[in-house]
């Protein structure tokens, strides 16, 4: 909640080995996340999920609501630099998006899908190729903030729900599976 910046985080060293992007064992750079988002209100900018420290060597990625503008910024050069992978869709307030990323770090492809609950349909299918990789650093992983030097900022307001995180890259089908939640893993 913005008022009382509520937030989950959970630092880089309590991450499981596997998840993508944590500094340890495992985080390739692959990565894919869904998650619910309905606004509140619009205002300036709203960290949804990130892993990011906003120092000289800790951005990873932050997927924001900027005024009603979804955002998508990757951290590379160490982490101290980011690169806006996509800017435009407009949102709105109290319309619940379910939306979904991917990234493959290896061919820096990307995609972003959203889906607007209100008019049940895809409202934004996009996707292309980063000029950075994204770096891999120690900065904390959170939902509705992130860090600047130690200290929380720019709080959600509105609602984060369902928040999946995959270290591999999901197909557009797989992440209508999980919005509908029909959704199985193959083993």
């Amino acid at each position: 909640e913005y008022d009382n910046k509520e937030y989950l985080s959970i630092t880089d060293a309590s991450l499981s080995p596997g998840f993508p992007l944590s500094s340890g064992a495992g985080g390739g750079g692959d990565f894919s996340i869904t998650f619910w988002y309905k606004a509140e209100s619009q205002g300036p900018v709203r960290a949804l999920v990130s892993k990011n420290e906003d120092n000289s060597g800790g951005r990873n990625f932050q997927i924001r609501d900027n005024n009603g503008t979804l955002q998508w910024y990757n951290g590379y050069n160490n982490g101290t630099q980011y690169e806006l992978i996509y800017s435009g869709l407009s949102l709105s307030p109290a319309t619940w998006y379910y939306i979904g990323a991917t990234f493959n770090n290896t061919t820096k492809a990307w995609k972003l899908r959203v889906w607007d609950d209100t008019a049940s349909s895809v409202v934004l299918n996009a996707s292309g190729t980063a000029t950075n990789n994204i770096s891999i650093t120690d900065a904390p992983f959170a939902i509705g903030t992130f860090f600047i030097n130690g200290a929380t900022d720019y709080p959600v307001d509105g609602l984060i729900d369902e928040v999946v995180v995959f270290s591999d890259i999901l197909t557009t089908g797989e992440i209508d599976q999980i919005r509908q939640g029909t959704y199985a893993e193959v083993t």
